[in-house]
């Protein structure tokens, strides 16, 4: 069993998903659970946002973010320990320092995806080596997933197949989807036959922004079914984390788009939480 964090847990049940107040920013959430969390904990939650570091190591590379304040957090590597690690590339993870050896190289590794695409693949075929089995390890293979499947699908609907693109050249090869893909079945029809998150995108005809909505609650209700029963764990912490990560996305969107409907939504994702409707009845007792 591993370790426990009872009052992280209901700190972070208070300030997160407060509907009337927006509460802790994912950076500042981040810190707190950096300075809370012990050793190996720790360490599993800096590389829970890998994501964040491959678009940062692909636009630095390129550079393409040289504005102060366009490095994305949270994120593994800060922007100052980047830059070390561009000076000893052997402090980096070997996925990290194989794009940067073929970019070096001046080697276009798979040139129909874009550079983060093919970073991204180098990640995932590296991944036991970069993510210990358990809860991250397996939503990174959750997100792979779920990301091949709506690119295949959105494809699929723009008739790509008609205008001669292949599709599975658009995914990253690796993942059951990816090779459902590749042997001849369609998202729009026999992927994810099973039913279950692949079944409720398929159904999905109210739009792209629709769409996307059922594509967040697959990821959460997905937590909730790998969650577990112990509302104190470090897994609990990261599932908070990548809740909030999704909420402050929704609501950069609301930002963008001006569109009022948006904060129903980040206000409807807020109030389906069951581990923090839960831990509210048993965390106060």
């Amino acid at each position: 069993m591993g370790r426990e964090y009872p009052f992280l847990a209901a700190s972070l049940d208070a300030v997160a998903y407060d509907p009337v107040q927006k509460g802790m920013s994912l950076r500042d959430t981040f810190r707190l659970c950096h300075a809370q969390l012990h050793g190996d904990d720790r360490e599993a939650l800096r590389r829970l946002f890998l994501f964040n570091d491959i678009k940062n190591i692909v636009y630095m590379y390129f550079r393409q973010r040289i504005r102060q304040g366009d490095y994305l957090y949270p994120a593994y590597y800060i922007e100052e320990h980047y830059h070390e690690c561009r000076k000893d590339p052997l402090m980096a993870f070997e996925f990290i320092r194989r794009w940067w050896d073929l970019k070096d190289a001046g080697i276009r590794h798979l040139p129909h995806l874009p550079e983060t695409d093919v970073l991204t693949t180098l990640f995932y075929e590296g991944l036991d080596e970069v993510i210990p089995r358990g809860f991250i390890r397996d939503w990174y293979l959750f997100e792979l997933e779920l990301r091949n499947f709506t690119v295949a699908l959105a494809l699929e609907s723009g008739h790509a197949d008609t205008l001669g693109i292949e599709i599975k050249d658009k995914l990253i090869p690796f993942g059951w989807v990816y090779d459902e893909i590749s042997h001849g079945a369609k998202a729009g029809k026999d992927v994810g036959r099973e039913g279950g998150w692949a079944e409720q995108i398929r159904q999905e005809t109210g739009g792209v922004r629709r769409s996307e909505l059922i594509c967040e609650r697959a990821r959460w209700d997905w937590i909730d079914e790998h969650l577990g029963a112990d509302l104190c764990s470090a897994d609990t912490v990261y599932a908070h984390l990548i809740r909030l990560w999704s909420v402050e996305r929704w609501e950069e969107l609301t930002r963008k788009s001006g569109e009022e409907r948006f904060a129903s939504i980040v206000d409807t994702m807020r109030r389906s939480i069951r581990f923090a409707v839960e831990f509210d009845g048993a965390g106060h007792k």
